[in-house]
């Protein structure tokens, strides 16, 4: 006998997300607490989507289907390229007929009001102004972290990180054929604002998260035993801006060794790009 029941999963969910949320992004590690409920299995895993799909219910769900072969392969199947972020996404996928965006490494699966809007956005970069993660935080996005730590879900801070545009990345761009199905559907590419090639960024985003705490800006379940939390995706921009703006390197744990290679080694890097990996 499980010690949870799928009713407090349900009630879990509606913790952390309320009526007033119109866009949903759920991020999750489910194996943190899928024993609790005898979730054991794929199909089993279906039924906490099913759980998902009824909270949300007609609105705007987003899910992270990223994938990270594309720098290797040159390949990105709309269909086939599996996401590599856990089984939630993988099993929503399908069983929520959810569409997929275009960016072969930082795609998103999605379903709901919104997805034709979400579909044709222009992605000019992975973070950009005119991508997936800006448009999050336009409809200030409802981000949720299911049984993950922040710094495993709440990939908006890569956002941020843009927008206060750190020293210690820089836009690559990304080139490859575009598949649905194994059917070729012409080129693709992806500019991604990109860690240095020879160094390590290691996030430590506590200090956002202290912030929003002390602000009273993250629902999390009742139940201790469930780790679901939320946050507004506003809410997390405002804080990091905020942060980055006294210190560019503040969401890093290395900073010392990221401004020594912003010093030393940065330019040199950036021309050392092939001319298709260039990005102005």
């Amino acid at each position: 006998m499980p010690d949870l029941l799928h009713q407090d999963a349900d009630s879990a969910l509606r913790d952390i997300i309320f009526d007033s949320d119109k866009v949903i992004v759920v991020h999750s590690g489910i194996w943190s607490f899928a024993l609790k409920f005898g979730w054991t299995t794929p199909e089993a895993i279906d039924e906490f989507v099913d759980i998902i799909a009824s909270v949300i219910g007609g609105r705007t769900l987003i899910l992270p289907a990223y994938n990270f072969d594309f720098p290797r392969t040159g390949k990105f199947d709309l269909s086939l390229s599996a996401p590599q972020v856990g089984i939630i996404p993988e099993r929503a996928w399908k069983r929520l007929g959810m569409k997929r965006t275009r960016q072969p490494m930082n795609s998103y699966f999605i379903c709901g009001t919104d997805t034709d809007e979400v579909l044709a956005l222009p992605c000019t970069t992975a973070w950009g102004d005119d991508g997936v993660l800006a448009w999050m935080g336009k409809r200030n996005a409802r981000i949720c972290s299911l049984g993950l730590t922040w710094e495993e879900s709440i990939s908006f801070i890569h956002r941020c990180e843009e927008i206060a545009n750190v020293p210690y990345r820089y836009f690559k761009k990304f080139s490859g054929t575009l598949y649905d199905n194994g059917k070729e559907l012409g080129p693709c590419t992806e500019v991604l604002f990109t860690r240095p090639f020879s160094h390590v960024i290691e996030e430590d985003w506590s200090r956002v998260f202290d912030l929003i705490a002390s602000r009273d800006q993250v629902a999390r379940a009742t139940n201790p035993e469930i780790p679901f939390a939320s946050v507004l995706a506003d809410d997390v921009e405002k804080a990091c801006l905020e942060i980055l703006g006294d210190d560019v390197y503040a969401l890093t744990a290395n900073a010392a060794d990221l401004r020594n290679w912003v010093e030393t080694e940065r330019e040199a890097e950036i021309a050392s790009l092939e001319q298709e990996q260039r990005w102005d």
